[in-house]
């Protein structure tokens, strides 16, 4: 099961995949059958902060940039 801050590799299309972390509960997940999640920004950190991005270790993700996949 999926669960909220797990992260995984997901399809972004045209072959290329992207780091992201989900956000959403593994109940929400069964019902929906969707997750939640934010993607992994590339490069420096941006002047944007909590709770906008989060940081885990050396990754930034991008909570205003939410996927439902």
């Amino acid at each position: 099961m999926i669960h909220s801050g797990d992260i995984f590799l997901a399809d972004a299309g045209q072959e290329q995949r992207i780091q992201v972390v989900v956000l959403t509960n593994g109940e929400f997940n069964r019902r929906a059958g969707r997750v939640i999640v934010a993607p992994r920004l590339d490069g420096p950190p941006d002047v944007i902060s909590s709770p906008w991005r989060v940081l885990d270790g050396d990754s930034v993700y991008a909570i205003d940039f939410m996927l439902s996949l």
